[in-house]
């Protein structure tokens, strides 16, 4: 996701089950920033669990991306950056089907280490624990619920934005590019553009519509969320008039669209 990946003095490498790990430094300064209310109601101890949790989340989503890009033989590296992470592999397979594959791996891991953390908690009887045991649970049920369902969203990057990139190939569109980054620009748009106006408390008639109910009353207590849509809509904007530009797609270019020119 959003964030500068290149290689600084005070990285974090590491090597899991043969793959290459780096952690950039902002990386730690992003999540003890979206941790910042934590410290304020529970104190630095707390910060520093809200800071690990959200270090095993995002790995463990990453290596379902990596792992499965493994085993499709491409050689492959993880980078945590700001706001998340990459999963970066250099021979992408020539399998749409396989490339949607990887995209879902990582979003499954997350689930996957969700199962665990729910099992855990119904083992230990959470509530009756306390203190960081309680709360690095709550951290992990809310970090790999939440940000995995977010993931599944189709809009590029996300991985349910490469998934509906490459359902929009296997349909024979003739343009996917130009097709996912228009429903991207579509989805987060309004999203942003419902964000704004729950945070400038202008009413919007969603009585009759639970489930858009839900989503104002969550973007009007998160503002961080109102302008990565922004910033997402903005993006897909920018890649929409790229895309329009090179025009068709062929079949047998195998390289995958975030690095065309």
């Amino acid at each position: 996701m959003f964030g500068n990946d290149q290689p600084t003095a005070f990285d974090l490498r590491f090597r899991l089950a043969g793959i290459p790990v780096r952690v950039t430094p902002w990386f730690w300064i992003v999540m003890a920033l979206l941790g910042s209310s934590i410290y304020s109601n529970e104190g630095p101890l707390y910060l520093l669990l809200w800071v690990a949790c959200g270090f095993v989340s995002i790995l463990v989503h990453e290596m379902g991306h990596a792992v499965a890009a493994k085993l499709f033989g491409s050689p492959v590296s993880i980078t945590l950056i700001a706001f998340g992470g990459i999963a970066q592999y250099s021979h992408p397979p020539r399998s749409a089907v396989k490339r949607i594959a990887i995209s879902l791996a990582g979003p499954g891991a997350g689930f996957g280490l969700l199962g665990i953390v729910v099992a855990t908690a119904l083992a230990l009887d959470w509530k009756a624990q306390g203190g960081y045991v309680q709360s690095g649970l709550e951290y992990l049920f809310i970090m790999n619920l939440v940000w995995n369902l977010f993931n599944l969203l189709p809009i590029w990057p996300l991985d349910g934005g490469q998934v509906g990139r490459e359902l929009f190939a296997l349909a024979k569109f003739r343009n996917p590019d130009a097709a996912i980054h228009t429903l991207s620009l579509g989805i987060a748009g309004t999203l942003a553009t419902l964000g704004v106006l729950a945070l400038l408390r202008i009413g919007i008639p969603a009585n009759d519509v639970p489930y858009l109910r839900t989503v104002i009353v969550y973007l009007s207590h998160s503002p961080m969320l109102t302008i990565w849509m922004a910033l997402f809509a903005f993006t897909n904007y920018q890649m929409l008039q790229q895309s329009k530009r090179r025009g068709y797609y062929y079949e047998d270019d195998d390289t995958p669209p975030w690095r065309r020119n």
